[in-house]
């Protein structure tokens, strides 16, 4: 069991060593992404009370060191000011293209040394994207995966016929569905109207729907946030060819992160 603030108050707090070990930083965004989702958002200081306790008390456990809420604070706002950065960066210009190879923007140096004077800190997104850009979504849009399923996405609302919480249920039927069960369904109805709205592509076409989002699914490293925005990105045919054309997970998980950026 790992040190922590919460249940050792007395212990020697240690100096934050982010850029050493970047795992750390994977691990805390993970674990933000966790209480986000529990519902422990607070819009002033990021998470209420329960939020901040449970994110030290996991986040210690896990690295083995006792960190304590001002230093996971200092790291939350650091990790904000860079996604502004990056999406200050990625909407001063619409139609660029995506380098798959190093997960960034593809522009001209001429295009680079422009921005790079318009904003600095985005030096460090030249060569590479920000590090789980998913997470970093969550976490500074407006977007809660809660009991209410709310996406930030194109329209910024669920599609017409996807059910709010609640609508039509009892009270006691609302207390037994889960967050988790929640997003689940809302899932399903979305591929659901993805498929009315498909250009009548065979169900037993390669490039049909089902077939690409269920390759989707079997991507590693994916959330449930993740295979929502991806099946919007995939709604037109000729995308979810281009998709097919990348035959590395690797390779089909770096065109989908491009997409889902630049939509």
């Amino acid at each position: 069991m790992g040190k922590n603030t919460t249940s050792n108050p007395e212990a020697k707090k240690v100096r934050a060593l982010w850029d050493i070990n970047l795992r750390w930083t994977t691990t805390f965004c993970n674990l933000c992404v966790e209480q986000i989702q529990a519902g422990n958002r607070s819009k002033d200081v990021a998470f209420s009370t329960e939020g901040w306790t449970n994110l030290v008390t996991k986040f210690c456990d896990e690295i083995g060191q006792n960190y304590d809420k001002d230093q996971l604070k200092s790291r939350w706002d650091v990790l904000k000011g860079d996604w502004r950065v990056w999406e200050q960066l990625r909407n001063i210009d619409t139609g660029l293209g995506w380098d798959v190879v190093k997960g960034t923007i593809r522009a001209s140096d001429d295009w680079w040394n422009q921005k790079l004077k318009e904003l600095p800190k985005a030096k460090k997104f030249r060569e590479k994207s920000p590090q789980n850009l998913e997470q970093l979504d969550i976490m500074f849009r407006d977007v809660v995966a809660t009991g209410v399923a709310a996406w930030t996405l194109s329209s910024n609302t669920l599609p017409p016929t996807m059910p709010q919480e609640g609508a039509g249920d009892s009270d006691e039927k609302k207390k037994k569905i889960g967050g988790a069960a929640l997003l689940d369904n809302c899932i399903s109805q979305l591929i659901t109207v993805c498929q009315n709205k498909s250009e009548g592509t065979s169900r037993e076409s390669p490039s049909s729907i089902d077939n690409v989002m269920t390759i989707v699914r079997a991507l590693l490293r994916v959330d449930s946030m993740f295979v929502v925005q991806a099946s919007y990105i995939l709604l037109k045919r000729s995308r979810r060819e281009m998709f097919l054309i990348f035959k590395e997970p690797e390779s089909q998980l770096k065109w989908l992160q491009g997409m889902i950026c630049w939509n």
